[in-house]
């Protein structure tokens, strides 16, 4: 007999979304402070671009999932 598959409760599904938003945040400010400080070592330039570029994507990844849940968190 097959198992049902184990859904994410409300509270998993907020710490998700909010852990979404953080990272995002946190890619801005990364691209945005090392695209212009100089520094003898320096920031690999794919590591600004890549940054910059997960922080154009969450953003969706982040609506996408709020499309799949469906509804805005309230209870019917």
């Amino acid at each position: 007999m097959r198992r049902p598959k184990p859904r994410l409760s409300d509270g998993q599904k907020s710490a998700l979304l909010l852990a979404v938003t953080f990272f995002e945040g946190w890619l801005v400010g990364f691209a945005g402070t090392h695209s212009r400080i100089p520094s003898p070592v320096g920031t690999p330039q794919w590591m600004i671009t890549g940054s910059l570029a997960l922080a154009v994507v969450l953003p969706l990844v982040f609506v996408g999932i709020l499309l799949k849940w469906g509804g805005d968190g309230t209870a019917e």
